[in-house]
């Protein structure tokens, strides 16, 4: 991780990896990378190497693929720990809560929504603290009345960089609810408010709330915008279909089967397509072949380049003998660090003379 194209070039390949559908590889690289390296000086997500954009990764595959279930399974272990920051803690808690309302689970939401909510209720009950202290301060002294304005917006505002994050959060986490509850029209509103939202949930929502135009025009933008990536494509052709556009979703169903190769049909995403494909006659694995292009030279088998998963390499069995002529196994040392020193002799001065260095 001391050279940032580990890092990089991973994190680029869960994105492509995204692109494609093959959110299992994808989820498997992104774990890899916040379990390395094996060092505490680089495995932290206060630098920019494999731990920091596994993180990031992590949560855009279980974000895009809709792995709610997942996400409930990773909240206490060290792919999505508890963590110091206040920010990226609120993304933590933000994503919890997302997954619970998302597949359904109003009840299970509770006890995190409404701890969010406490907290913001005590940020601006402190802030009007804050700010009426230093007007009774700055009056007692005797200042001008432009001086209490100016210590007041400095109060207000070194709370609102608190206040604001923790605000849209809340307005997309409430819009979630609405959405669970079956108020679409409400739910709406509040996500607009919650910043950027994935654009096959803004389409669905819309839809809901009867804006069928609206939804099918957000998600085709999408579409459009993000050429051959599969997810937005899963979407067009399930809310079209819904809509009652069938020959429309057919024909992006068609386009999303001829970048299909890679698609994970497992993923709910992809598998709440098998219906529509049966219903146009397309097998249950709708899936279709992909045809090797013929003009970019021999390829090597992946495998034969390395794994696609780095792990430290295991240390060959051996039995050395010791100082002492005694023989020592590896077996002695499982589980602990060991060093192990290989040198050409007492006649190779320079290698003597680092033996005691080492």
């Amino acid at each position: 991780d001391q050279i940032h194209n580990f890092a990089h070039n991973n994190e680029w390949l869960i994105r492509n990896l995204v692109f494609i559908g093959r959110a299992h590889a994808a989820l498997d690289l992104a774990r890899n990378m916040i379990d390395l390296p094996r060092h505490p000086a680089y495995n932290t997500l206060a630098k920019k190497g494999s731990a920091y954009y596994g993180k990031l990764r992590l949560v855009q595959v279980l974000n895009d693929f809709e792995l709610w279930d997942e996400v409930l399974k990773l909240k206490e272990t060290r792919y999505l720990p508890r963590l110091a920051k206040m920010e990226d803690e609120l993304q933590r808690e933000r994503l919890i809560v997302r997954a619970h309302l998302r597949s359904g689970d109003v009840e299970g939401a509770q006890p995190l929504l409404t701890e969010l909510r406490e907290r913001l209720a005590k940020l601006e009950a402190e802030r009007d603290e804050a700010v009426a202290r230093a007007e009774r301060i700055l009056k007692a002294v005797g200042k001008s009345q432009s001086d209490i304005d100016e210590m007041q917006k400095q109060e207000r505002d070194k709370y609102q960089k608190l206040i604001n994050p923790l605000e849209q959060v809340l307005h997309e986490l409430t819009g979630l609810e609405h959405l669970a509850e079956g108020r679409p029209a409400e739910a709406l509103e509040s996500l607009k408010k919650g910043g950027s939202q994935p654009a096959g949930l803004m389409a669905r929502v819309h839809i809901a709330a009867g804006e069928v135009d609206k939804g099918l025009e957000l998600i085709a933008k999408e579409v459009r915008r993000t050429e051959n990536q599969v997810v937005p494509l899963a979407h067009q052709v399930a809310l079209l279909h819904e809509a009652g556009k069938l020959d429309e979703a057919r024909k992006a169903f068609e386009k999303l089967r001829s970048i299909s190769q890679e698609i994970d049909l497992d993923v709910p995403l992809f598998a709440s397509l098998t219906p529509i494909a049966e219903s146009y006659g397309w097998p249950a694995d709708w899936r279709q072949p992909l045809a090797a292009r013929d003009d970019l030279g021999e390829r090597p088998p992946l495998d034969s380049l390395g794994p696609f998963r780095w792990g430290p390499m295991p240390a060959p069995e051996w039995r050395l003998k010791d100082h002492l002529g005694e023989d020592r196994p590896l077996a002695d040392y499982r589980g602990r660090p060991g060093v192990i020193i290989f040198y050409l002799g007492e006649g190779g001065l320079h290698c003597a003379e680092q033996l005691p260095q080492l």
